[in-house]
């Protein structure tokens, strides 16, 4: 936790870089740079997932690997991109 004196040094930190430059304030700001978050769907397809990939790599099978890394690729590419550009309504 920070000092009082570290928060009020904080503050005068942010305050200067806002009046320096206010644009690279507005971009941190900005709720793409917020990180991803996981909601519950999204842990249950990563346990499935990784379920699927235990019993393929115990099987031995190649193709299911192989499909199983293709959707991994496709689903975060998919999850970035949508980070990146939301829906708008």
């Amino acid at each position: 936790m920070l000092s009082q004196e570290d928060r009020q040094r904080l503050a005068e930190i942010e305050q200067r870089l806002l009046a320096d430059d206010p644009v690279f304030v507005a971009r941190m700001r900005s709720p793409r740079m917020s990180r991803l978050r996981m909601d519950g769907p999204t842990t249950v397809l990563i346990g499935l997932w990784l379920t699927a990939l235990v019993f393929a790599v115990l099987a031995r099978s190649m193709l299911v690997l192989s499909a199983l890394f293709a959707v991994l690729v496709i689903e975060t590419g998919w999850r970035v991109y949508r980070h990146r550009h939301p829906l708008r309504s």
